[in-house]
């Protein structure tokens, strides 16, 4: 299955977990111990099956790292931020007061209480997730601060991920490149106001 989580040239194109095809229906019900559910298989599969309805929906908009791009070059890649200040102050405006909410909202519902986006693992959703909240923790510091609050599950999601060992190694590590004004999520004080 091919599918842009974030921004297709970051992340891998094939992702485990999704389901391409409905849920079998003469799977035999297996119970979950840890979760105290009859058919939790079944369970499962539905949910990977809507995943992957959702994310390749013609309505759901998959390319989430555009949006924020667009919050510091909105109208041209090639023009410099200072050309195009006004506007992008006037769709960082927009994109903190609607799209956060609604990209943030739509993944806690995903998660859905769950320690992972799509199974019981780790899968580069997860690190998708991870460095969406990083991203914006840094982009748009003031606003995160007002809004995490209301997505517990995507926060806890984000330390989880952050807490594993080889990945906590690798953030305090030299290898790790800090933040800068030429990528995708840059600060400008006056985007977040």
């Amino acid at each position: 299955m091919r599918v842009c989580l974030v921004y297709d040239h970051l992340f891998p194109q094939t992702i485990g977990g999704f389901r391409e095809t409905p849920p079998d229906p003469t799977l035999p019900c297996e119970y979950s111990e840890r979760f105290h559910l009859d058919c939790y298989n079944r369970i499962e599969q539905q949910h990977a099956w809507q995943l992957y309805q959702d994310w390749t929906s013609k309505d759901f908009p998959r390319v989430l790292v555009m949006e924020i791009q667009h919050t510091h070059h909105p109208i041209a890649h090639g023009l410099y931020y200072e050309d195009q200040k006004a506007e992008s102050i006037a769709y960082s405006r927009d994109f903190r007061a609607e799209r956060i909410p609604k990209f943030l909202g739509y993944f806690e519902r995903v998660l859905g209480g769950r320690n992972f986006m799509v199974e019981d693992r780790l899968t580069y959703v997860d690190l998708s997730m991870f460095q969406l909240i990083e991203g914006l923790r840094f982009a748009f510091p003031k606003t995160m601060k007002r809004v995490e609050a209301d997505y517990p599950g995507l926060v806890a999601l984000h330390d989880r991920v952050a807490a594993r060992p080889n990945i906590a190694a690798y953030l305090k590590s030299p290898r790790r490149l800090g933040w800068n004004d030429r990528g995708v999520f840059r600060y400008y004080a006056e985007l977040d106001e």
